[in-house]
């Protein structure tokens, strides 16, 4: 991929989505969400899911942030390896 013809956005959840082996699995009231960890390495984890985030980006913003799109991204991922397995 080119990185010039994306965001900056889009290119550090890419980055995030290829450590999605190291996210929590959460079972919440509001449904299945990630445990995904903070950038900034303060233990902090943000839950997600494809349309919801509690980090202060989308919280604030009420925009997609870097940590729905890596989810996003890593579920279109596994349905693709399914679809070839």
């Amino acid at each position: 991929m080119n990185a010039t013809l994306t965001n900056p956005r889009q290119d550090r959840a890419r980055f995030i989505e290829a450590d999605s082996g190291q996210w929590l699995r959460c079972h919440t009231p509001q449904g299945k969400r990630y445990g995904i960890p903070s950038s900034k390495g303060d233990g902090r984890y943000y839950l997600v899911n494809t349309v919801s985030c509690d980090c202060p980006d989308h919280v604030i913003r009420g925009a997609t942030c870097k940590h729905i799109m890596a989810v996003r991204y890593h579920c279109a991922r596994v349905r693709a390896e399914r679809n070839v397995a």
